[in-house]
């Protein structure tokens, strides 16, 4: 595990993970429940890195939320980001989620749909937390 970094071929602070969770429902075929949780051998400190705060209400139509990753950044391309990206987007309704996915993509009751000038970002409904004990 590599932090404090922006860009995937930099180093940043080094630590090494002992535990890996993963749900049951995990489904990589159609993204179902696509987190982990991973636990870090000692806490990672240092430039660029902080906790991030969960969620703390459910989420609702219109609700702001910040996205941030090195995921795909166009929903038909195949190669990730090479730097991290944020952006902010608009929660929308899984209905209409559905309705605006049907012809590319299974949206299964785990995701989250956000809109930001009319592009769909369909996202799981749980991320990737560091667990640090």
């Amino acid at each position: 595990m590599h932090g404090g970094v922006t860009y995937l071929n930099q180093e940043g602070v080094k630590r090494s993970v002992s535990k890996i969770t993963i749900p049951k429902a995990f489904n990589l075929q159609n993204v179902t429940m696509d987190v982990a949780v991973l636990k870090l051998s000692r806490p990672m400190k240092g430039k660029n890195i902080a906790t991030i705060p969960l969620c703390s209400h459910k989420l609702r139509n219109g609700d702001s939320v910040k996205v941030s990753g090195w995921g795909l950044t166009d929903e038909y391309g195949s190669n990730p980001s090479e730097q991290l990206r944020t952006v902010m987007v608009r929660m929308v309704s899984h209905k209409k989620c559905k309705s605006e996915y049907r012809s590319v993509a299974t949206i299964s009751r785990t995701m989250m749909c956000g809109l930001q000038i009319f592009v769909f970002l369909f996202l799981s409904l749980f991320f990737v937390f560091l667990i640090i004990l």
